[in-house]
């Protein structure tokens, strides 16, 4: 069972045909899961950016 499933079963996200074509979305919205995944991974790799470049640069100085 993926993740998706586990998502689906306990309603968290569904998949219809009326709502954006079937693309996996947030039970209750039209949020696409693909695209708050994308969202929390960009945050993601710009905190570990800013964490890596500028507090070692404050570090060094």
């Amino acid at each position: 069972m993926d993740i998706q499933e586990v998502l689906c079963d306990r309603r968290i996200i569904s998949s219809e045909l009326d709502i954006i074509s079937s693309t996996s979305v947030f039970v209750g919205t039209r949020v696409p899961l693909q695209t708050f995944l994308d969202k929390q991974l960009w945050n993601l790799v710009n905190k570990l950016l800013f964490d890596v470049f500028i507090t070692s640069d404050n570090k060094l100085a």
